[in-house]
Parts: structure tokens; C-alpha cells; sequence
């Protein structure tokens, strides 16, 4: 009897774009393993909805996805950050200079 007890290796978080006022960011995990993965993805405020390898997502702040082996339920784990940008724009000021 072989007895499969590796988890899924590699494990990656890659993430793409960057979170701003008006954008959201990618975040693509990835692993090497035999057999289908389940990939449950987190945050501060705890799971990340969806489904696949992948979210889009519009909240600052680090990010984690759990990956698990479904052939033998080994797991590994990834982070990532995607880039921030919330500065807002700078206010603009109008001055009349004559009446009209």
C-alpha cells in the first residue's frame, strides 16, 4: 500500500493590479500536486468569497490562500500584498478674478 502524504508543493500567491479608489487587484495561487486542489483565500476580515484559484478583490492588506491536496488532504499555505493606492485626489480650488 503507497500511502500519497505530500502536500501540494510550490505554493504561490501572485498578485496583480493595485487596490486603489476606484481599482481592485488579482490574486492567482498556484501549486505543484497530482490530483484537483481547493484553494480557500483570507483576510483580515477572514474568508474571501469565490471559487477557482483566483480572486479579485478591493480591500488593502495582506492576503493569504490555503491549498489543499483533495487526493490526500495535505495543505500548503502562500501570502501575499497586493500595491496600494488610496491617495485622493488634490483638491482643486476655483478663483473668480472678475464679475462677469
Amino acid at each position: 500500500v503507497v500511502v500519497d502524504q505530500n502536500p501540494p508543493t510550490n505554493a504561490s500567491l501572485v498578485a496583480d493590479g493595485v487596490i486603489s479608489c476606484t481599482g481592485s487587484a488579482t490574486l492567482t495561487a498556484s501549486a505543484s500536486s497530482t490530483g484537483t486542489l481547493a484553494y480557500v483565500f483570507r483576510n483580515a476580515g477572514g474568508v474571501v468569497g469565490g471559487t477557482g484559484n483566483s480572486r479579485i478583490v478591493s480591500v488593502p492588506g495582506a492576503y493569504s490562500v490555503l491549498i489543499t491536496s483533495q487526493a490526500n488532504g495535505c495543505t500548503a499555505t502562500a501570502q501575499a500584498t497586493p500595491a496600494t493606492d488610496l491617495t485622493p485626489p488634490q483638491a482643486v480650488s476655483l478663483v473668480v478674478s472678475s464679475a462677469i
